[in-house]
């Protein structure tokens, strides 16, 4: 489980499962049918990175949210499914957070928001 914490002070739960692997991360959430609306998963970086993402094999859109060291500094929202389209964040990150499309508007998730890992 994760927590995003708002600047307004809001906390948001998200049960993750965890891509700590490279064979985990290179499969992440490919041919996913569903998501449920609090359910993700998180990618686990060693150090600090720009892999570059894609949706490659993955039917259901995503928001792809980029974390360094516990705060936001990318959002890609509304990936496209099956795009192999690479989605580069303009930051460094340690971490990844993909929800289902649409999260980041619906819950009101910004850059600088916290993110709080188990």
């Amino acid at each position: 489980m994760v927590t995003i914490q708002k600047a307004n002070g809001e906390k948001l739960k998200v049960k993750v499962e965890f891509a700590r692997t490279d064979l985990e991360r290179s499969k992440g959430l490919m041919f996913r049918q569903k998501l449920e609306p609090d359910e993700g998963m998180l990618f686990l970086f060693s150090h600090e990175t720009n892999n570059s993402f894609w949706m490659k094999n993955t039917p259901i859109s995503l928001d792809i949210i980029f974390i360094l060291y516990g705060k936001i500094v990318d959002i890609s929202e509304r990936a496209i499914p099956y795009s192999e389209s690479f989605i580069i964040s303009r930051s460094f990150f340690t971490e990844v957070l993909e929800v289902s499309g649409g999260y980041v508007v619906e819950h009101g998730v910004h850059i600088g928001d916290q993110v709080i890992l188990p």
